[in-house]
């Protein structure tokens, strides 16, 4: 990233203009300096100038300057970049945040220009010679990725793999042990044939982000990523023990009573209004992508999965949702508009499928199906749900009311958000 013969690029990302004043007069003409002043205008000038340092403010208007930082720090050609946070808060467990995020260095307001200087000077020397604190995310330089279970068995010289857990229409799942500790986790890697296809290496990309970003108890932890010489992305996760919450359905059969639903959906629902209050829209709710995780004496979490198609508020880019379609959705649990328009969709497409979830387990069907997945998204689009009570007559009134309400085609009559509907379900089940 650094420029031979040519000044060092330094970004200055800030929502105040005396503080891009202080960086001009103190750090040109030995840097060339740029200016942005929101998170989504950096995000854009990184991508496309490629700095050698960004200096990010940590309270941006609009969303936190984490979320740009781990954005950025996933993408290949942003690897090395130099990242310090002008703060102006003095808790010191921020800063170890900020850092622990991938940040080299942190400057708290007000400062001292000429320790600023020295600073991006250190940054851009740590820059020429590959070197700083992120150790963990430097991983475009690792060892090459395994197309097969049984070919170079240890990656980034300490995963060593153990027997593929399952594999998707675009990754595979493998089963390995962390050498430096003898942890067990997962390693999902895309398939070869889909390295060089830039939506699924996108969704790939994204479900990293959106976990990164959440560091949510019920959220899939990402512990480690990387790409092999070719450029092949790949992702070490925690690794679950249990099924997915279509497995169990598949398996079981039937309706599911008002306790127990509300048991498996309601941490499910909790979840999505953490997400939702830090601007992510998942888009591909099913239960298929609700884990069932067993922990010890029989206990049970729910993990959300693939936040590969999801929506993020600070990322002013989006995920191809054209050409192969996997970035679509799952028809059955498609809102209205999603069906027609997957970018311009909101919290209450969450929702949407959070209703058609709740209607599975209660009726033991969902409100909507179709011999074709066209025939099904028309239905969706033009036809209002069926009544709960037609399959669940003994449920209180209240709860039917609910899931109803997650049902309106217009997105203006569903809940808000699922913060929203976390509370009416409680409400109306108590």
């Amino acid at each position: 990233m650094t420029r031979e013969g040519a000044r060092q690029l330094v970004l200055v990302v800030d929502d105040a203009q005396d503080i891009h004043d202080i960086v001009e007069a103190r750090l040109s003409p030995e840097f060339e300096v740029r200016h942005a002043y929101r998170g989504a205008e950096a995000i854009r000038m990184a991508r496309a100038e490629r700095p050698d340092v960004l200096l990010l403010d940590l309270d941006l208007a609009g969303h936190s300057g984490l979320d740009v930082l781990r954005l950025l720090l996933v993408e290949r050609g942003l690897a090395e970049l130099q990242v310090i946070f002008l703060t102006g808060t003095s808790d010191v467990n921020v800063k170890i945040e900020a850092l622990e995020s991938g940040a080299v260095d942190y400057v708290t307001k007000p400062f001292d220009p000429d320790e600023l200087r020295a600073r991006v000077r250190a940054a851009v020397r740590r820059g020429r010679h590959g070197k700083g604190p992120r150790s963990e995310r430097e991983a475009v330089t690792m060892v090459g990725l395994p197309t097969d279970v049984d070919e170079r068995r240890l990656l980034l010289g300490r995963y060593k793999l153990d027997v593929q857990l399952g594999m998707g229409g675009t990754s595979r799942i493998y089963r390995a042990i962390d050498e430096s500790d003898g942890r067990p986790v997962a390693i999902k890697m895309l398939r070869v044939e889909h390295a060089q296809n830039p939506e699924v290496v996108g969704r790939f990309r994204r479900e990293l982000v959106v976990a990164k970003a959440l560091r949510d108890p019920s959220v899939i932890e990402i512990f480690d990523h990387g790409f092999d010489a070719q450029g092949t992305p790949f992702i070490v996760e925690e690794l679950l023990e249990g099924e997915d919450l279509g497995k169990r359905l598949q398996r079981e059969g039937g309706r599911v009573a008002l306790d127990e639903t509300l048991r498996l959906l309601l941490p499910a629902i909790d979840a999505m209004a953490r997400a939702h209050a830090r601007g992510v829209v998942h888009r591909d709710l099913k239960p298929e992508n609700l884990f069932l995780e067993r922990r010890e004496q029989g206990a049970v979490a729910l993990k959300l999965l693939d936040f590969g198609i999801s929506k993020m508020s600070w990322d002013p880019s989006e995920t191809p949702l054209t050409g192969t379609g996997v970035g679509m959705g799952t028809p059955a649990y498609m809102s209205p508009e999603q069906i027609r328009n997957p970018r311009e969709v909101d919290a209450r497409s969450d929702v949407w499928a959070l209703g058609v979830i709740l209607f599975q387990l209660l009726a033991g069907r969902r409100p909507f199906e179709a011999e074709s997945p066209w025939d099904l998204m028309i239905h969706i689009t033009q036809q209002d749900a069926p009544a709960l009570a037609a399959f669940a007559p003994e449920l209180p009134a209240s709860v039917l009311a609910v899931v109803t309400r997650c049902l309106r085609r217009e997105p203006a009559e569903r809940f808000e958000n699922a913060a929203a509907l976390a509370d009416a379900l409680r409400v109306a089940a108590a």
